[in-house]
């Protein structure tokens, strides 16, 4: 791995780490961002991006020119190969020089002005294990992700104390605050692999010994996807939850997801249900919310398999 970090990195105290993973999605916008909320801080914030395989040297050395000019210290470390969500967020945990770590994801933006400032005074007030922070997603919506729009804002675009019900449940790598003793003592799981489930596996393994806090300070998350993405995405997690159902049986057999699935599994109904909501979710006519109810239904489906 390839490491470059700008003038300020070296004589830097900061108290906390901005860590951000990316795969060919600029993180640009977003670095832009937090150096400008960096500004209005008392204390001192480090930024660390990792390039977890992404091998385009034009994108390297926009970003290497960005970094340079930057007050706040940043550091980007590049990989030419590509490990995956689990193993790249451990990774930045290990490059990260604060006590407290802030996971954003390279397509996110900062909803308030406040943003930095208020994850800052949390932290200073509270001193959490680990935070979530929340998730919107607002402005016009092209029809190619309006059905993963409504999904979102229906079951990731939750409030603080609606998440809080189910704390660990509602624990997402991005817009997390989080020690970064914990992260270090209990790393992701590098076994899962492909798309799913890493974050929520870790969060109910932490849960255990650590509180899970909630508050609303939420960050734009622009990464929406396509249908066929979406269930191409869904095909890939059925070994993850697969495995995350056989570490965490009691918990995952409250999620609707199992629930349905066991169900279609008993009536025999898997494949029939699979492909009836793959059309259903492919009908462009259809209301958006019917198409994110098939598209819930096929992630049963697949399941079903595994259940």
């Amino acid at each position: 791995m390839q490491t470059l970090h700008n003038p300020a990195w070296h004589e830097a105290r900061p108290s906390m780490s901005v860590l951000i993973p990316f795969l060919r999605e600029s993180p640009a916008d977003l670095v832009i961002g937090l150096e400008e909320q960096a500004r209005n801080l008392d204390q001192t914030i480090e930024i660390v991006i990792f390039d977890d395989g992404t091998c385009d040297q034009a994108l390297t050395h926009e970003l290497e020119r960005l970094l340079s000019g930057l007050r706040v210290p940043a550091r980007l470390v590049s990989s030419r190969t590509n490990h995956g969500r689990a193993r790249a967020r451990n990774l930045l945990a290990q490059q990260a020089r604060a006590e407290v770590c802030l996971y954003l994801d390279a397509d996110m933006r900062m909803v308030s002005q406040q943003f930095l400032a208020q994850w800052m005074k949390y932290h200073n007030d509270r001193a959490p294990h680990l935070a979530f922070g929340g998730f919107v997603v607002t402005g016009p919506v092209d029809p190619a992700f309006e059905v993963h729009c409504a999904m979102a804002r229906g079951s990731d675009c939750l409030t603080a104390q609606e998440r809080a019900r189910d704390a660990a449940k509602y624990v997402y790598t991005s817009n997390l605050l989080v020690r970064t003793e914990v992260v270090l003592k209990y790393p992701f799981d590098e076994t899962f692999s492909g798309w799913g489930w890493e974050d929520v596996e870790w969060a109910l393994r932490v849960s255990r010994d650590n509180p899970v806090t909630h508050i609303d300070n939420p960050a734009h998350h622009s990464g929406l996807d396509t249908v066929e993405v979406l269930m191409a995405k869904y095909r890939q997690s059925v070994a993850n939850f697969a495995r995350i159902l056989a570490v965490h049986p009691e918990t995952v057999m409250r999620f609707k997801a199992y629930m349905v699935a066991r169900w279609l599994n008993r009536m025999g109904m898997g494949a029939a249900a699979a492909s009836l909501s793959q059309r259903v979710v492919r009908l462009s006519v259809a209301p958006v919310s019917a198409r994110a109810f098939a598209l819930r239904l096929y992630r049963a489906a697949l399941y079903a398999q595994v259940v």
